[in-house]
Parts: C-alpha cells; sequence; structure tokens
C-alpha cells in the first residue's frame, strides 16, 4: 500500500504485524490506547516479515526497510478464533 506522504510503499504481515495485545474488561481498568502507544517501545519485525514473504516472491529480499508505522486496532474477543472482522456497534453509546 501507499507509504502515506512518500515514494514508498507499507508491507505487512498477519503473523508479524501485530506487536501488542490486551482486553479491556470490566473488572480492569480501561486502558487509554493513545497514552499505551506513545509509552511502549516499539520494536520492527520487519526481517521476519521480508523472510517469509520473499519465499514467495524471491524479489521482496532486496526491499529495504525505512520506518514503521504504528496503530491501535480494535478486534471483538470472537474474532480472535476466526479471524473475522465484524462491527461493532453500540445504539446511543456515549
Amino acid at each position: 500500500m501507499p507509504f502515506p506522504s512518500t515514494p514508498y510503499r507499507s508491507f505487512s504481515h498477519v503473523r508479524y504485524t501485530p506487536h501488542y495485545e490486551w482486553r479491556d474488561d470490566q473488572t480492569e481498568k480501561l486502558i487509554d490506547a493513545l497514552a499505551h502507544i506513545d509509552s511502549v517501545t516499539k520494536n520492527t519485525e520487519w526481517s521476519k516479515i521480508r523472510q517469509d514473504s520473499k519465499r514467495y516472491m524471491p524479489i521482496l529480499g532486496d526491499s529495504e526497510y525505512k520506518s514503521s508505522l504504528w496503530e491501535v486496532n480494535a478486534v471483538l474477543p470472537a474474532s480472535e478464533i476466526d479471524d473475522s472482522r465484524p462491527i461493532l456497534f453500540k445504539q446511543d453509546y456515549a
């Protein structure tokens, strides 16, 4: 995918892209996801992504790491089983 505001492309991997997970539970204090991502050390899995991907497209072994984009994605617990992507909707949630 195009890498924002650069001539580069982004590259992710279903196995190596997730770096951290937690579950919001009513019995625990909720985590501020944006504060959390700013506070943790971010270690890339680029070498593993490149190594695995070049098995299918050998030319990817010549690709170079420039930088990473870090984001927070919410996944419903049921989606951890089958990797589905449902939408969480709560009417009048505010």
